[in-house]
């Protein structure tokens, strides 16, 4: 067959197209590294495996095109491509994704190769087998490694900026210091004290965490109150407030997963049930993202409120309406931030795994991990839709995708919204990072967060003169201790 893994870049849905697409299988593999270490491309494998058991067609490879996988945290460059020559397809083409690039786009991509006719059925996989690392590097062991895949046909790298000069000079570069200065900013915009932004952050938290003691799969899913999440202690050390350890994503696992999605003909030529296949009804994500510093309300994301609308409007009917979401929740402030863009109900709970602190949050393939959670839930089930956002690291470039039981009368939306997103997003400059420059000479603090660890600091985002700045200074001890007292 013929195909064409080109960028899928454009600003129409592209209809009418000549095949329908579904998601006809997914497959997960987890490891306890305690019993067997593995690596990253072992649990892709097993996943894939898994995924051919559950639709009992064991030489669904037999009809795979292309294979996509996305870069993990391991030191393997092209993933797809050694997971293709483990499984034996070596008729298919490989595409991998780079850190920092939206999962989302691997799955827009295997749609319009679908749809267009470029491919029959697409395989794609996600794994990470971090906790095995870890348990290798602490006995003084190799951790185990497959062969390398021979280089990706196609390679999706991240264009743009990720962080800007002036965060990663002020130490404004790790994960959670970002988050934190997003949930601070979006608590100021609504008026809260530092108290209470801590009382809301961890009683979303203890909601999700709910979820994730039901879910078997769950992996980090002990019993925690809002009170227990909200305690800095020694197991729950401070990250930067309003976060201590359990409000961050947990990436020390060892999972993979693996989706196939291939022709509606396909399907049923190979029998597969249709009780438990879904349609894709939209997958959007922006090839354009702006870093957090150069935000003019640090408090917002339009991007997600863009991807929003035009899901709506594909919909006929709000997004907010949709029964079922795993939204994106590698910290508390991408929730909340979320939550509004979207008009999801901020006191709602919109995960089915219960999240990424709770039930795992595989560094590269977290949106697939949804995947696989919602086609369980809703296989055999009469929900309609149900949604899925991701996130590109910092709230940079979004991702949002609906499957539905029944296909879209107007087939799936398939899109990049770039423009819309650019258009939407008020921008502002950004002052060279001055390490004398303190809150107070400034004219707003716009957010603010503490750090712990071993060299913690009073970092802000504020505006001076028009534009935004950001301090960072030492935290004292006093600081560190009541970083809530003394932020108020």
């Amino acid at each position: 067959m013929t195909m064409d893994v080109a960028p899928i870049r454009t600003e129409a849905a592209q209809r009418p197209r000549p095949h329908r697409a579904v998601l006809a299988a997914v497959g997960e593999a987890w490891n306890d590294p305690a019993a067997t270490l593995t690596d990253a491309v072992a649990m892709m494998n097993a996943a894939a495996r898994q995924a051919a058991e559950n639709i009992e067609v064991p030489d669904i490879f037999d009809d795979i095109d292309l294979v996509c996988a996305n870069v993990g945290s391991d030191d393997e460059t092209d993933p797809a491509g050694a997971a293709r020559e483990y499984l034996g397809l070596v008729e298919a083409r490989t595409l991998v994704a780079g850190i920092g690039i939206p999962q989302q786009r691997i799955v827009s991509a295997a749609i319009l190769a679908v749809e267009n006719g470029h491919a029959e059925a697409v395989l794609i996989l996600g794994g990470e087998a971090k906790a095995s690392a870890l348990t290798a590097k602490r006995a003084g062991r190799d951790p185990i490694t497959t062969p390398s895949g021979p280089g990706a046909d196609t390679i999706l790298s991240r264009d743009g900026e990720f962080i800007a000069k002036a965060e990663l000079e002020a130490g404004l570069w790790d994960p959670y210091s970002q988050y934190a200065i997003m949930d601070s900013a979006l608590a100021r915009h609504d008026g809260l004290t530092p108290a209470e932004h801590q009382i809301q952050v961890s009683n979303l938290w203890a909601r999700f965490n709910a979820v994730a003691t039901n879910n078997p799969e769950a992996r980090f899913a002990s019993d925690y109150s809002a009170d227990d999440l909200a305690e800095t202690t020694a197991d729950n050390r401070l990250l930067a407030f309003p976060y201590n350890k359990h409000h961050s994503t947990q990436w020390a696992v060892d999972h993979g997963v693996a989706l196939i999605i291939c022709t509606e003909e396909l399907a049923r030529r190979r029998g597969i049930d249709f009780d438990a296949i879904l349609y894709p009804q939209v997958a959007l994500d922006t090839s354009w993202g702006l870093s957090l510093s150069r935000r003019a309300e640090p408090h917002r994301w339009q991007t997600m409120n863009v991807l929003g609308a035009a899901a709506s409007e594909h919909l006929g009917d709000d997004v907010a309406s949709i029964p079922t979401s795993e939204i994106y929740s590698c910290f508390p402030a991408a929730v909340r931030i979320q939550q509004r863009e979207l008009t999801l109900p901020v006191d709602g709970t919109p995960t089915v795994t219960g999240g990424m602190s709770f039930a795992g949050g595989p560094l590269n393939h977290f949106t697939y991990m949804a995947t696989a959670a919602i086609a369980r839930q809703m296989a055999g089930s009469t929900s309609s839709n149900a949604l899925i956002t991701t996130v590109s690291g910092l709230l940079t470039k979004g991702g949002l995708m609906v499957w539905g039981k029944e296909p879209h009368p107007d087939g799936a939306l398939v899109a990049d919204v770039a423009a819309d997103a650019r258009a939407a997003t008020a921008t502002v400059g950004v002052e060279d990072f001055d390490a004398s420059l303190t809150p107070e000479d400034t004219d707003r603090v716009l957010g603010a967060t503490v750090t712990g660890g071993f060299d913690p600091r009073l970092i802000t985002l504020c505006r001076h003169e028009g534009r935004n700045a950001i301090t960072s200074t030492p935290a004292g001890p006093d600081l560190v201790e009541d970083p809530a007292g003394a932020l108020s």
